[in-house]
């Protein structure tokens, strides 16, 4: 089945939650969302407002009661449209502490997945350390677009990095789309040659600006990566991650080029999983190959 007909795809990063953020700002307006991600063939939306950001922190009660209140709303106006619970968690050098405090941050508070947010400008010199510490305990670290990062832009190998060691990422979909201009839809599609792209993410934040939409994007990926990648993108991967397992994804193709992501000197290579990496995810209980 094409993934531009399917009606189950996930968006892994939606600012859906009335009130909690700078994403809708209403019920009202966070229904009209959920219409238009309907109608765009999505059929689950994992919410994720900001978290532990300086300008927004919203307390476990407030998203909870937000997350309800959407919930209800959903099923009262018949809007098919299922509702997972997580976060977009600034990255930090205590995260993993911050973490284990709050375990609602992670995907639907199981402790197995945490969505993060890497600065848009500067690389802290802590993210590998960080990220395996996580990993280490069990939460595997999801890099929110990371082709939005401009350290990421101009050294993608990092990225590439991340992802041997077992951390995942999102991409957005208006990034593939150009939305966000030419070097970061650049660095995304590289990314996703490369295989290090898990997830699609609509960072949808209302119904107009910035709407919940993923159906134009899936079939980007398709085209730069094959329909099969672009459902496990769309819908395998998200949906086992969102039923609590551990997954092995595509090995990542090394990125030997070490400058922007626009230079043309970046193909494709053949990778070998190391072995700390392997022996890691045969740790993790119930990992389930991937498609």
């Amino acid at each position: 089945m094409s993934v531009a007909s399917v009606k189950q795809r996930i968006d892994f990063h939606c600012h859906i939650l009335p009130g909690v953020d700078d994403g809708a700002p209403s019920l009202e307006e966070a229904l009209v969302m959920a219409r238009l991600a309907v109608k765009d063939g999505t059929g689950t939306i994992v919410a994720t407002p900001h978290a532990l950001a300086s300008r927004y922190n919203p307390s476990p009660n407030a998203v909870a009661e937000a997350f309800d209140r959407l919930s209800a709303a959903l099923e009262e106006n018949q809007i098919p449209l299922r509702l997972h619970r997580a976060a977009e968690v600034y990255f930090a050098p205590d995260l993993l502490a911050r973490v284990e405090a709050r375990p609602s941050l992670t995907v639907n508070g199981e402790r197995k997945y945490l969505l993060t947010e890497l600065p848009f400008v500067g690389y802290p010199t802590f993210v590998a350390e960080v990220c395996f510490d996580l990993l280490l305990h069990g939460i595997v670290p999801i890099i929110a677009h990371p082709e939005r990062s401009q350290h990421l832009q101009q050294h993608p190998h990092l990225l590439y990095e991340l992802v041997s060691q077992g951390v995942m990422a999102q991409v957005n979909a208006g990034s593939l789309l150009g939305y966000f201009g030419p070097e970061v839809q650049g660095a995304a599609m590289l990314f996703l040659r490369h295989r290090l792209i898990h997830v699609l993410g609509s960072d949808g934040h209302d119904s107009h600006r910035r709407p919940p939409l993923l159906g134009q994007a899936a079939l980007a990926v398709a085209q730069v990566c094959g329909e099969e990648y672009a459902h496990n993108v769309a819908v395998f991967w998200p949906s086992k991650i969102l039923a609590g397992n551990y997954i092995q994804v595509a090995e990542p193709e090394p990125i030997k080029h070490r400058g922007s992501t626009h230079s043309p000197n970046r193909g494709p290579g053949k990778a070998d999983s190391p072995l700390w990496r392997r022996i890691l995810f045969r740790r993790r209980t119930g990992a389930q190959p991937g498609a």
